[in-house]
């Protein structure tokens, strides 16, 4: 138990008005507190204080002193996060997060923060003059919310002031591409980038593990495309090779329908780069003065967009050619397990979210139950026998 040693004093301010202040030293250090009215309340507050100490609770003030901006940047240079995930933080403390620099910790109340949550919400963005989108506004206020529990684990502050409840959001329902659009697509974009389109449409790989397939990781004769490694960009667009998946379930061998299967083997044959090593979706040269990957952006510009247009198909992101790859990997009756392990999700609630029902397949379900059904045990169905309900 902590040695205990407080007091209460009085004083008299420049107005001539009596104040009294509580006095408390906890392990060898004094530190007082001041401006009560009354002392019943200096009692109460140091009988409070006291409590703390005994209960282990007691923060020292003087920790709560340190700023926001100098502790939220020490610890995202000191956690173990992704390039992407540091530069995000750093951007997100510089931008919107900024006003909290210069604010002690322990002076960061829950009312101040609901206050700045709001004015997110409210105050349109310099730069499209529209109100922040609602994930922007969540994803900066879970920041805050991480530093400041952080904090409290640290023992700078009592309590995470962020108790901001974010009304629960119906998910956006994108368009899912069919095996019609996908081979659509892959014929309308330029050859060189037929292939990544049906490997991400019928295998299911994300952007980055497409960018980052090399020749060693593709093999013909088992029909497998082995994810072992993928490419991250930065928000200030600095791109580089992460030696590892997204997820430890992201390094996984994936198997490819023989369209992808014929569509690689022309690919390798003539646009990817030599050598065991050499990238599957190389850079143009006169993109690779900067960097040998293949930027998301200028693929969708240049690309992507136009292929669409062409189409004439509702807006499709590039991910949702992996919606359509799991999507059909389910109606062909891939399980949830076979579905997970080919698509690199963790958990089974993210794979389970493509197995949903269509139209078709429901339609489908009681000729598979007849069929599962002895046909002895279907009875006449003549009237004749009917009860009706009374």
């Amino acid at each position: 138990m902590s040695a205990v040693k407080n007091g209460i004093g009085s004083y008299t301010t420049k107005a001539g008005v009596r104040r009294y202040k509580v006095v408390m030293k906890v392990n060898g250090k004094t530190t007082t507190y001041g401006k009560f009215a009354t002392k019943s309340e200096a009692e109460r507050f140091r009988d409070l204080r006291r409590a703390e100490v005994v209960t282990g609770d007691w923060i020292d003030p003087k920790k709560g002193r340190t700023l926001f901006g100098e502790y939220a940047s020490s610890w995202v240079e000191s956690e173990d996060l992704e390039r992407t995930t540091k530069a995000m933080y750093r951007r997100m403390l510089d931008g919107r997060l900024a006003c909290w620099h210069d604010v002690p910790l322990g002076q960061i109340n829950s009312a101040d923060v609901r206050a700045w949550v709001g004015e997110m919400r409210n105050t349109p963005s310099k730069k499209t003059g529209k109100p922040l989108a609602r994930a922007t506004v969540v994803k900066t206020y879970t920041l805050l919310h991480k530093v400041m529990s952080v904090a409290v684990d640290d023992g700078l502050i009592r309590s995470n002031p962020c108790h901001v409840n974010f009304k629960k959001e119906n998910p956006k329902r994108f368009y899912c591409p069919s095996p019609d659009d996908v081979l659509a697509l892959a014929d309308e974009v330029p050859h060189r980038y037929r292939a990544l389109i049906l490997i991400a449409g019928f295998g299911g790989l994300r952007w980055g593990e497409c960018i980052g397939l090399t020749r060693r990781w593709v093999d013909l004769d088992a029909s497998t495309v082995s994810v072992r490694q993928t490419v991250a960009e930065t928000a200030d667009g600095e791109m580089y090779l992460q030696e590892r998946g997204k997820t430890d379930a992201a390094v996984r061998d994936v198997y490819v329908p023989a369209v992808v299967r014929q569509a690689l083997a022309l690919h390798l044959a003539t646009y990817a780069d030599p050598g065991p090593d050499g990238l599957l979706f190389p850079a143009t040269q006169r993109s690779r003065t900067k960097t040998p990957y293949v930027r998301r952006e200028n693929f969708r510009r240049q690309v992507w967009l136009k292929a669409q247009k062409s189409l004439d198909l509702p807006p499709i992101r590039f991910h949702d050619l992996r919606h359509a790859a799991a999507t059909l990997l389910a109606q062909s009756g891939a399980t949830t397990r076979e579905l997970m392990e080919q698509i690199g999700h963790v958990n089974p609630d993210a794979a389970i979210r493509y197995q949903h029902a269509t139209e078709d397949r429901r339609k489908a379900i009681p000729a598979k139950l007849d069929a599962l059904i002895p046909t002895d045990s279907v009875q006449s169905t003549g009237t004749d026998n009917v009860i009706p309900l009374r």
